[in-house]
């Protein structure tokens, strides 16, 4: 699978940064804890990796677009769809109770680093995948017009 375009999610300022902090954290508690032999540490060992793995993720998160279809990223989380497929795309507002993070939400996988603009691909069945990309409108102007080839390609 080629890769034509890839974007690395733009994130909240406060997101990473605060992760980092909270994460240290929560090592550090976690090996005082296991040093003195306090009751608890294995959860907080368990919730210092969950933390890890988030961080780890948010920094990672990103769009791509391959010859076949849009894809993002939210390690381990990967969602696809193929341009043949896609009926609708779109800039929106993403809801601010939807959150960020990778989400299920009324048929649609939102992918959102940040709250406000996304672009919003949806296929023919309904489902779908939100973006939050640093230029919305420019990623669903590529994702049109690659989607629009597609189609012609497969009427054809």
């Amino acid at each position: 699978m080629t890769v034509l375009y890839t974007e690395k999610a733009e994130q909240t300022w406060w997101v990473l940064p605060l992760f980092r902090l909270f994460t240290v954290g929560m090592v550090l508690l976690f090996a005082w804890m296991a040093l003195y032999r306090l009751a608890g540490w294995q959860a907080l060992m368990i919730a210092s990796f969950l933390m890890a793995w988030a961080m780890l993720a948010f920094q990672e998160m990103r769009y791509e677009l391959t010859e076949e279809g849009v894809v993002s990223w939210f390690w381990p989380f990967k969602t696809t769809v193929r341009y043949a497929d896609i009926e609708k795309v779109e800039v929106v507002k993403a809801p601010w109770w939807v959150g960020i993070g990778c989400h299920w939400w009324k048929g649609t996988w939102w992918y959102l680093s940040r709250t406000g603009n996304c672009v919003r691909v949806t296929t023919r069945a309904g489902k779908g995948i939100a973006m939050t990309p640093k230029d919305p409108e420019r990623l669903a102007a590529l994702v049109r017009k690659r989607s629009k080839g597609a189609q012609k390609a497969k009427k054809g």
